[in-house]
């Protein structure tokens, strides 16, 4: 299975709390020694720093399969202009000290694209110049989307609070991304009603209030239905055997937790009959009806 593992950068950029050099090293040279080569990172993740961080420590190291994405820059801010978008790639390679990269997405458009045809013929330059191997559209969750590039890869999420994209997605691309296995965090098993966030975590800013309880409602009832098993392995081992998915990125912030996505591998595979009432579960909105509008 370890073929379907992407290691995704975002925990490492500091967006979520402070992250040193040292720590990134740590973290992802115990990736690569545990024979996981792949890396999912972006421009904004961390204003540059989880590009940079990787490129100043591997420099270019071939064996490494970097995915990255453009439509936002280091600041956030969004330029889905072919001119924009090819100035934010280069920019990515010189951070990244790279000539190219795997995947290329797009990411996480919503209606400030009106045409995708120049986009596609960008991303077809792109191959031609030997800048990118593949091209995908990393799509904005809950987003309707008029239109879907034609496109080698997507990247969406999927967990076992959210498999509302799977068949869609899965069936129109020939490659798919799964991310956010954990749902940031909140499969961790760790959080509570009183949880909180520093200003300097993203969860902070809708993570909060009534839309953690009503959550962790539903936590809870996947919690009660399985206790002998750990939420996190449960929700790792479900996307892990799923054969609808090729690739999923699990962000992590140390090395403990990329043991947890080896032992995980290392297990035994779920019932059957586990894996269709979780799915049952999700389709029901665990039995939530009246707080379906405060989902994940």
């Amino acid at each position: 299975m370890e073929h379907k593992i992407v290691i995704g950068l975002w925990p490492l950029s500091g967006d979520f709390g402070k992250i040193s050099m040292s720590q990134f090293e740590k973290t992802t040279s115990f990736v690569i020694d545990s024979g996981i080569k792949a890396f999912d990172v972006a421009p904004n993740y961390g204003g540059g720093f989880a590009e940079n961080a990787l490129g100043e420590i591997y420099e270019g190291r071939e064996s490494l399969i970097i995915n990255t994405k453009f439509g936002n820059d280091i600041k956030g801010q969004k330029n889905f202009t072919p001119s924009g978008l090819r100035r934010s790639l280069e920019s990515s390679l010189k951070r990244l000290k790279v000539e190219k990269v795997n995947t290329l997405f797009l990411h996480n458009p919503r209606n400030e694209v009106k045409d995708y045809h120049p986009i596609e013929n960008l991303m077809s330059d792109l191959k031609s110049e030997g800048l990118i191997v593949k091209s995908g559209i990393s799509v904005a969750k809950g987003h309707l989307y008029d239109y879907l590039p034609k496109l080698d890869c997507v990247q969406f999420d999927c967990n076992l609070l959210y498999l509302k994209e799977l068949k869609s997605y899965s069936n129109a691309f020939p490659t798919n991304y799964v991310r956010s296995p954990l749902a940031s965090g909140i499969l961790s098993g760790r959080l509570s009603s009183q949880s909180t966030f520093t200003k300097d975590d993203q969860r902070s800013g809708w993570l909060t209030g009534e839309r953690l309880k009503s959550i962790l409602m539903r936590v809870n009832k996947i919690e009660e239905k399985y206790k002998d098993i750990e939420l996190p392995s449960l929700a790792r081992r479900f996307l892990l055997q799923n054969k609808e998915i090729n690739n999923i990125i699990f962000g992590v912030k140390n090395t403990s937790q990329v043991q947890d996505i080896i032992n995980d591998i290392e297990k035994g595979p779920l019932e059957k009959e586990i894996i269709s009432s979780l799915i049952k579960l999700e389709s029901n909105n665990f039995g939530l009806s009246k707080n379906e509008r405060l989902g994940f």
